[in-house]
């Protein structure tokens, strides 16, 4: 089963990242001290942690568990807090995601990254309100940021205050008349306007400004793609990841419209750029399976469902993917039926996809009546 494609356009600067390399410890120079046994537990946890994600594939639950113990051990340990938000949020579990963001910032108030991570998981789950009130916090005590000020014009005009976003972000530009991302935002807000012409000027002048910009890049392509110039806007995402690796959102692009294609090949190529940078790149992960699973790598692929499971244990698109690899490829009709009553259950399934996996569990049913029978004696 291929998937549609999708194109994300690249507009919210806040960004999600696991916090860097790993933690050291020593004897300090003007002092014979050294470190506390519990300051040493600490410290091994995080960096086993750290660990445990560098490995391919990387160890979801291991990392948790690490960072877990950090904290235990050392609950001021504002990293290991940070790293807790990054993979409870990345694995949907929002309210764990939002305590351990809330802890790193009781350990350093007002941090930019926990701050704007904070404010990204808030207008994820569509709490905009509460995005928008720590943007705006964050602000007040860093009046001279920028990039905090496009954010929050980005969120204003998420919550369709259109106005206030306007006037944001024209104050950013009187500010900065070369900032990309504002440019963006303005152009968005004057296309929602239904101003079209107005918005394709403000896009086209800031090519002028910045034509290799990762932004304007991965926009293009998305225009490119849109006109059915398949191949042009491809080179366009690659280009913006080649400039900047961490433009994962262009290399994602691609690899949705080289899937779309059946070129599964460089699908996968691509999404590999993707998972190398964040491992934790669920997107990514979902779309690497499936074209895995098109080339014919069918332990490639489970694998791939598998490990983010591991992140999200009830994703929906990846339990519905897995149950169509064990019922189609691997044809384990138990596996299957397991994956799919596992899908019906999750609370995330659309009413569509619902009704899809119903029938294939009849079908499983009447093909394999031992390996997956009716539950409770009534049709699945």
């Amino acid at each position: 089963m291929k998937t549609p494609v999708r194109i994300y356009l690249d507009l919210i600067v806040i960004s999600l990242a696991l916090s860097g390399g790993c933690a050291t410890f020593g004897h300090e120079k003007s002092s014979k001290r050294s470190p506390s046994h519990m300051d040493a537990e600490h410290l091994q946890h995080f960096n086993r942690g750290v660990m445990a994600l560098k490995r391919k594939p990387a160890d979801y639950p291991m990392a948790i568990s690490h960072f877990q113990k950090a904290v235990r051990a050392q609950p001021e340990m504002y990293a290991a807090h940070f790293n807790l938000g990054v993979l409870y949020d990345k694995g949907n579990h929002f309210d764990l995601s939002e305590k351990h963001y809330r802890e790193a910032l009781r350990i350093k108030p007002n941090d930019h990254q926990a701050v704007f991570n904070l404010a990204a998981l808030y207008k994820n789950q569509n709490r905009l309100k509460n995005a928008i009130e720590i943007m705006q916090g964050f602000i007040e005590s860093n009046p001279k940021n920028l990039e905090s000020k496009i954010n929050l014009s980005i969120l204003l005009r998420l919550h369709r205050d259109l106005g206030k976003s306007l006037d944001q972000t024209i104050s950013i530009l009187n500010h900065d008349d070369t900032n990309i991302p504002a440019y963006n935002n303005l152009a968005v807000i004057y296309s929602e306007q239904g101003r079209d012409e107005l918005a394709e000027h403000i896009f086209q002048h800031a090519l002028t400004i910045e034509p290799q910009h990762p932004n304007i890049l991965n926009n293009l392509g998305i225009k490119l793609v849109h006109q059915g110039r398949l191949q042009e806007g491809i080179h366009l995402f690659q280009k913006a990841l080649e400039k900047d690796p961490q433009a994962l959102q262009a290399g994602i692009n691609a690899g949705n419209v080289l899937l779309d294609c059946g070129d599964y090949a460089r699908a996968v190529e691509m999404y590999t750029k993707v998972v190398d940078n964040d491992p934790t790149a669920i997107r990514a992960l979902l779309g690497l399976a499936i074209a895995q699973r098109g080339m014919g790598r069918y332990r490639e692929a489970e694998s791939m469902y598998h490990q983010i499971l591991k992140l999200d244990s009830d994703h929906p698109e990846t339990l519905f993917n897995l149950g169509i690899l064990y019922m189609n490829f691997d044809t384990n009709a138990h596996k299957a039926c397991r994956v799919f009553r596992k899908y019906l259950t999750s609370g995330r399934a659309t009413s569509s996809g619902i009704q899809r996996v119903k029938g294939f569990l009849e079908d499983l049913h009447l093909s394999h009546p031992k390996q997956c029978p009716r539950k409770g004696g009534s049709k699945p």
